[in-house]
């Protein structure tokens, strides 16, 4: 399982010592980690989603409750982590949307016990498509999912039941599905490999009657990842 996780701390000392201990716990929990971390919040990162995000509550430029604000402003479903040297703060912190509070005189038993219960929470949610329209989010479970059709920036959703649109590039796409669910016949399409009846020359059948073309350029890495879905 992988996990994109942002440490925010004013000292590099901690901020080493935090990647360090979720590092070491990560390999445990057999989580696939991959860690930025930055001294101060960088208005950049506001356009990059990350899984995870763990700050620092006493820093001098923007506190960690506000920069949590200001964060959730951005990434309204952000799962935050406070990582602090004081404890008196912790009924403050569970005012906010306060996913753990991480005391850094304990940080190895609490990042064990936060990472554990996140894995938990994350395996549930990546079961489940969020798809948003206007302010309303529907939680569509992946296994209901037939297809997803991308033509330029428009997304087209085809499950079981229903049809949903939304604008969203492949690109994004890709980066929100779970590995291994859905493989790619061609650059439009992205299908439910476990609705796949048979692939045969270039096309791809499946088991509701409907047909892909294969693409030339796809057709070898979508065969292997069609009998490693099998597995």
């Amino acid at each position: 399982m992988k996990i994109s996780c942002l440490i925010i701390d004013d000292s590099q000392h901690d901020l080493d010592s935090i990647s360090s201990k979720m590092y070491e716990i990560s390999k445990k929990e057999n989580i696939e980690l991959n860690c930025s971390k930055s001294l101060t919040y960088v208005d950049s990162l506001k356009s990059k989603h990350f899984d995870l995000y763990v700050i620092d509550i006493d820093m001098p430029i923007i506190s960690g409750f506000n920069l949590a604000h200001k964060i959730e402003s951005h990434v309204p479903d952000a799962v935050i982590m406070f990582c602090t040297n004081h404890d008196e703060l912790v009924f403050d912190a569970f005012r906010l949307n306060t996913f753990y509070f991480i005391r850094k005189d304990h940080l190895a038993c609490d990042m064990e016990e936060a990472l554990a219960k996140f894995k938990l929470i994350h395996i549930e949610n990546a079961k489940i498509y969020p798809f948003r329209h206007h302010d309303i989010v529907i939680k569509i479970p992946f296994n209901q999912i037939v297809y997803f059709e991308v033509l330029q920036n428009d997304l087209y959703i085809k499950t079981m039941s229903n049809n949903y649109h939304e604008k969203k590039s492949m690109k994004h796409v890709l980066d929100e599905i779970p590995s291994g669910m859905f493989i790619q016949p061609n650059q439009n399409y992205l299908v439910n490999a476990k609705m796949v009846y048979k692939i045969e020359a270039n096309i791809l059948f499946m088991k509701d009657g409907l047909k892909f073309t294969i693409s030339r350029s796809h057709l070898k890495r979508l065969k292997e990842e069609y009998l490693e879905s099998l597995d």
